[in-house]
């Protein structure tokens, strides 16, 4: 029908409830229109279907099937508002979403970023898992009936498949077949087998097929048997296994290509039985982060190679933030901004994360650990400009390519390759790749002895750089390793331990929490014990027992002093660390010393400008003590050199709503989040900028999110409390302090009650417990501002102000 009669048939049929404003197209089913809904003031999609179709289907039984999912009210759902009958041409109206499609989504950019996917996974399981249990299957689930808009996945058109399945005419106008687009079967690209054999007894498992040949296409770029003709695709579908996920993507986590596979199994008893099911499993933390699917085959390292942007993104879930806590000794100029004007310098390069491949995943700090070394290496050698390896993670996580990282930080050169552990033996493979042409410049594999990672790492760094420098075209850089990069001439069995102690030691200390953070100490304690001269392993040792009193309920006076104690014992062993020094300056701040830190950090910062942790321990300093514009500018530092890090893009955030930049406080605490969502301190990080941002309702789902994680953490439940009572929630406040007050008193506690007390409105009661706290000489005195709008309505307090003296605080 032409548009124009369609347009005035519909409007006349709507009356003057909508008023169509344009055409939006459609597909094989229907044509859509955008309309404002007049009482509400709103846009609204009208689907109206084609005449071939409405001619094979009865109007008013497709109007009464169409209506039963109306009553689908659901976050994740686009409900079905009405529908009627325009001149014999079925309608029905849904609410507008703004956005694109994930059909569109995929088309433009190809695979998504497995962090991606899952989150969009898990919206259209809950959106199944919903209609499911109220009797509706919607037998077209595609990624083009999965809308993407404000972050979030919403599913359309559910009941629509069964509506026109049900209303169908026997010997209408014109027979439909499996292969017509649109019909009440389904899209033939996404139908089960079962449903492409027209079984009548189909039920919600066909959905879980379609979810899975989604989820295949967001993964892999384009569904299991694409490119078939119709008929051999439905016959494919029905007596073939779809290609496994690895074969056509490697970096996918095991557990999510298997999932994916299970969705895809041709007998539906085989399938996961219910959307439940799907979204219990894909709220696993391997589905992202897990040992990837085809890293035991050593055959499809080179399709790993090919594409980095999931690898990555996994390096940075499990070691990126680690090794941000090892010393790159590279000068200031190697962090240089990612754009430079002119051509790039010959003798620049970024290092990609390179990659842990094998059946332990447990060895993905041994990949973190030689990318950094590895790093360090190159930017001790003269005149090169090296990217830290945890900035290119950050891209590859954002579905960048590795040629368009290259370019977009202007280097001439990227390395990058893999790690593999396969008992006592250590494979590392490394390519040198040309970012103007993508030729491959120079590559290798080393074979090694992991039982002395020490000596490995350092051999490796030694020859690889050696390698590159002469692959660069400069003999001066060939051979200026040998002095810049230089082992001991004999490393003992202890010593060997002892540095693989470290690494994994460091490796824990990044997950933060009270568990991962006893794990590190006794990492770190081993490794003293096999080597009492690893200056390194004592600042690790020093950096895990000043942040455990923030995290469990231990003595913090004890374990603060053991830390300085450590602490010093390192800097006695090797006083040209830039590390020793910022663990010692964050000690001093946990004893309030602040001038002291402050030169504890600013000394760091002159070793080594490109060490992260001494810009962000400043710049947190800098929060506590009241210097917001100072501590912005060096968390902003600080997140140039680790911009995949969530705790320090948190911190950021922080620092930014205190200064009353909210907007970008906010968004740069949900990118903390979106980093890694498991952490205690993202969620917290987000629910306190939130509440600076004067946000209480959008802080509450964070904190609580925050005390999931750790029911036990006074911070996140004293601010969860506080949350609760300025958003007017009392009751909900009430029961906070309660549990607080019922669990055993340790640090955090008084300062917890204090700010449940202020969302309540007790300021006497928040007086109080702020004197209590701070001549139990508490953690938060020096880990948060005190200075912030939680604390507001205590602010002119003459008791407050004395608080603020006492822990040498002098407000301004």
């Amino acid at each position: 029908m032409h548009s124009t009669l369609l347009v005035d048939q519909l409007s006349a049929a709507l009356g003057g409830a909508y008023t169509i404003e344009r055409e939006l197209g459609g597909g094989g089913m229907a044509r859509v229109f955008v309309a404002l809904d007049q009482a509400l003031e709103r846009r609204v999609a009208v689907k109206v279907l084609p005449e071939y179709l409405a001619a094979s289907v009865s109007v008013d039984r497709f109007k009464r099937e169409v209506l039963l999912s109306a009553g689908l009210q659901h976050p994740h759902i686009v409900g079905v508002l009405s529908a009627g009958d325009a001149g014999g041409l079925p309608y029905f109206v849904m609410p507008y979403v703004e956005g694109e499609s994930l059909g569109g989504r995929i088309a433009r950019t190809g695979a998504l970023p497995v962090r991606e996917a899952v989150s969009i996974l898990k919206d259209v399981a809950r959106a199944l898992a919903y209609a499911h249990e109220r009797g509706v299957v919607h037998r077209d689930i595609k990624p083009h009936n999965v809308l993407l808009a404000a972050g979030a996945a919403t599913v359309t058109d559910f009941g629509v498949a069964k509506a026109l399945s049900s209303a169908r005419r026997s010997g209408g106008e014109r027979g439909l077949t499996l292969t017509d687009p649109g019909t009440s079967l389904g899209t033939p690209l996404y139908m089960a087998p079962e449903q492409a054999a027209a079984d009548p007894d189909i039920d919600h498992r066909a959905d879980i097929y379609a979810f899975g040949v989604t989820a295949y296409e967001m993964l892999a770029g384009v569904p299991p048997f694409a490119g078939l003709a119709p008929r051999a695709l439905l016959a494919a579908r029905m007596t073939e296994d779809a290609p496994a996920l690895e074969t056509v993507r490697a970096d996918v986590p095991a557990a999510l290509s298997a999932l994916v596979m299970r969705c895809l199994a041709r007998e539906p008893n085989e399938r996961p039985q219910s959307a439940t099911e799907l979204l219990a499993a894909l709220d696993e933390p391997t589905m992202i982060s897990g040992p990837m699917a085809a890293t035991h085959r050593q055959r499809r390292v080179s399709s790993m190679l090919r594409d980095w942007r999931m690898a990555a993104a996994a390096v940075i879930v499990l070691g990126a933030a680690g090794s941000a806590s090892v010393a790159l000794r590279s000068p200031g100029p190697s962090t240089a901004p990612a754009t430079l004007a002119g051509a790039p310098v010959a003798s620049s390069i970024v290092v990609l994360p390179l990659v842990s491949i094998g059946n332990d995943s447990s060895n993905a700090y041994l990949a973190a650990g030689i990318t950094n070394e590895l790093a360090s290496a190159l930017a001790r050698m003269p005149g090169v400009r090296v990217v830290s390896p945890t900035r290119a993670a950050a891209m590859l996580a954002s579905g960048k390519s590795p040629s368009d990282i290259g370019q977009a930080l202007h280097v001439a050169q990227q390395l990058e390759g893999t790690v593999q552990r396969e008992g006592k033996r250590l494979r590392v493979t490394a390519r040198l790749v040309d970012v103007s042409d993508g030729v491959m410049r120079w590559s290798d594999m080393y074979e090694r002895d992991a039982t002395d990672m020490l000596t490995v790492q350092q051999e490796l760094a030694r020859v690889i750089t050696g390698a590159v420098g002469g692959a660069m075209g400069s003999e001066s850089l060939a051979s200026a390793d040998s002095s810049t990069t230089t082992g001991p001439d004999t490393v003992s069995w202890a010593e060997a331990t002892a540095y693989d102690l470290y690494l994994r030691g460091r490796f824990q200390l990044a997950k933060r929490g009270a568990a991962p953070l006893r794990q590190a100490i006794s990492y770190f304690e081993k490794a003293i014990e096999r080597d009492p001269k690893l200056a390194r392993a004592y600042s690790g040792l020093a950096d895990a027992e000043g942040l455990l009193p923030l995290y469990a309920n231990v003595p913090p006076q004890a374990t603060l002093a053991s830390a300085l104690r450590n602490a010093d014992r390192a800097i006695a062993l090797d006083s040209t660390l830039a590390e020793v020094w910022s663990s010692r300056g964050v000690l001093h701040a946990r004893n309030w010393r602040w001038s002291e830190a402050e030169a504890d950090f600013r000394h760091a910062i002159a070793l080594n400008p490109a060490y992260a942790p001494a810009h962000q321990g400043l710049g947190e300093l800098l929060i506590v003590v009241g210097r917001l514009p100072e501590a912005t500018r060096s968390l902003e530092r600080a997140a140039q050199i680790e911009p995949a890090s969530p705790v320090v893009v948190g911190s950021l955030a922080m620092a930014l709503a205190l200064s009353g930049r909210t907007a970008e406080a906010v968004s740069a605490a949900e990118r903390a989040v979106s980093y890694d969502s498991t952490l205690l301190v993202t969620q917290f990080m987000l629910g306190a900028t939130r509440l600076y941002a004067r946000q209480p309702v959008a802080a509450i789902a964070p904190l609580e999110a925050a005390a999931r994680i750790d029911p036990t953490s006074f911070s996140a439940l004293g601010m969860l409390g506080y949350a609760y009572g300025v958003a007017g929630n009392l009751d909900a406040a009430r029961r906070t302090k309660a549990r607080v007050e019922a669990m055993r008193a340790g640090p955090g506690a008084d300062v917890a009650l204090a700010r449940i007390a202020l969302g309540l409105g007790d300021t006497a009661e928040a007086l109080t417990r702020l004197e209590r706290a701070a001549k139990n000489r508490d953690p938060f005195f020096a880990t948060e501002s005190a200075e912030s709008s939680v604390f507001a309505s205590i602010a002119a307090s003459e008791r407050y102000a004395a608080v603020m003296r006492s822990v040498g605080l002098k407000r301004s």
